[in-house]
């Protein structure tokens, strides 16, 4: 047999720190851009979903707040000067004078949820005393 005929081993050839590190720096690279994207969404939607919870809270507190009016909860010399609990600031905006000097008036409402601040308005009339 000459040595043309013969088969050398081959040898294997393991792979070096560098070409291991290159390839995960391309692979990273390449997944980058296609993860940012997506994250980038995500944290839009959990700011959209937040702010759809805390309108459906100020909602919430601005129905038990008519409620408690429509109840009588506060006197009329109260919604006068203003109504200020933890939640929510009642004062009077305008005093309407329709049937009497004060039969009704507009009430601004600010709600405090958080860092959050909504703004409503609501129309309220003096009950007239059938007890007499």
């Amino acid at each position: 047999m000459s040595r043309k005929t013969r088969k050398r081993p081959t040898r294997k050839r393991s792979f070096l720190l560098f070409e291991l590190l290159l390839s995960m720096t391309l692979l990273l690279l390449c997944l980058f851009p296609l993860v940012k994207t997506h994250v980038g969404i995500a944290r839009e939607e959990l700011k959209q979903i937040q702010a759809l919870q805390h309108e459906q809270e100020a909602r919430a507190v601005f129905c038990t707040l008519k409620t408690k009016l429509h109840e009588h909860a506060f006197s009329w010399e109260q919604l006068m000067q203003g109504v200020h609990t933890d939640l929510y600031t009642v004062k009077k905006l305008e005093q309407s004078t329709k049937h009497t000097s004060e039969s009704g008036m507009i009430l601004g409402v600010t709600l405090h949820l958080g860092k959050d601040t909504f703004e409503r308005t609501v129309y309220v009339e003096k009950a007239l005393d059938h007890t007499r």
